[in-house]
């Protein structure tokens, strides 16, 4: 089973500061994290980041710390091996957390007119993810490639700088060494695409804070 949480971090935890402080975060997650959230410049991405670890921190059962490192290519993991696995992404207004009992990871972007995608994706995607591309391919095509390239990198702990242009994520697909499981998700005037990847299929049950966040599965 991989858990997805779907959220706006200014309104789904009222004052984000003051929720995360109840939460002793980012006490609860150790130093690492603490200084992380400490160097970020923006506050757009600092409430997103406490929005998402406010999050993880209901989907946990632990009345004990939750101390987080990272791998040597920045994948965040629990210090303690008994803790599931679980991934963070945001993008736009929207956080989204993974938590599974196999590595996962999880990739969620907002939908938007990108002039140079064509040029992105001669760079970054493989020959068969550039061939499945056409003239008339929607945005909404490239960012379903895009999230899945992120989201099965983040899933190994790889290197995305390293590894985006040699994976190919639809014969990973196709030949079941990966399952991917993708989404339209709209909230309020804005389309994102998110892809949930993991080494095994499985079900997954996500679930939205508020209902202003609709989502349906992207059927292949």
């Amino acid at each position: 089973m991989i858990r997805v949480v779907l959220c706006d971090p200014r309104r789904d935890f009222g004052d984000i500061d003051e929720y995360a402080e109840r939460l002793r975060i980012p006490t609860v997650f150790g130093e690492e994290i603490s200084h992380k959230l400490n160097k970020k410049r923006n506050d757009e991405s600092r409430t997103l980041s406490l929005g998402a670890l406010c999050a993880l921190r209901g989907m946990i059962d632990s009345s004990e710390r939750l101390e987080i490192t990272t791998s040597e290519n920045g994948k965040p993991l629990f210090i303690r091996s008994e803790l599931p696995s679980f991934n963070i992404s945001h993008s736009g207004l929207l956080a989204s957390v993974a938590v599974s009992d196999q590595p996962v990871g999880v990739d969620i972007e907002e939908v938007k007119e990108r002039k140079g995608a064509q040029k992105i994706a001669e760079r970054f995607f493989s020959e068969g993810e550039l061939n499945s591309l056409t003239e008339n391919s929607s945005q909404a095509r490239f960012y379903r490639i895009w999230t899945a390239k992120e989201a099965l990198c983040k899933c190994e702990g790889l290197s995305l700088a390293q590894n985006l242009r040699v994976l190919d994520t639809l014969d990973a697909e196709e030949s079941g060494e990966y399952f991917f499981s993708r989404y339209d998700v709209r909230f309020e005037d804005s389309q994102y695409i998110m892809t949930v990847c993991a080494k095994n299929k499985t079900d997954v049950e996500i679930t939205a804070m508020n209902g202003g966040i609709k989502y349906d599965e992207i059927q292949n």
